[in-house]
C-alpha cells in the first residue's frame, strides 16, 4: 500500500482518532492505485513526483503529502498533517 520509512509520520497515523484513521486508510487504498490522481505539491511543477492529498473524517481533516517512486512501484509518505 505504502512505504512507511518515517517515524514521525508513523507515531502520528497511530495517533489518530478511529475515525480519522479509517479516512487515511481510505485515501492510501486510492493512492496506492492511482498516485498521480492527487494534486502536484508544488504548481510551479504540476508533473512533480511529490503529490499532496486531502482526508476528512468527523473527527476533522488532515493531508498527506508523499513521493511517487514509480520505477520501484512504491508511495513514501513524506509528511502527515491531522487537524482534529
Amino acid at each position: 500500500m505504502y512505504d512507511l520509512n518515517n517515524d514521525d509520520v508513523a507515531e502520528q497515523i497511530h495517533a489518530l482518532p478511529p475515525d480519522a484513521r479509517a479516512a487515511f486508510d481510505e485515501l492510501c487504498t486510492v493512492i496506492a492505485l492511482v498516485p498521480w490522481h492527487s494534486e502536484p505539491a508544488s504548481h510551479h511543477n504540476p508533473d512533480g513526483q511529490v503529490r499532496f492529498a486531502p482526508f476528512n473524517s468527523a473527527s476533522g481533516s488532515g493531508f498527506v503529502y508523499y513521493l511517487i517512486l514509480e520505477d520501484q512501484h512504491r508511495v513514501d509518505l513524506l509528511e502527515m498533517i491531522w487537524i482534529g
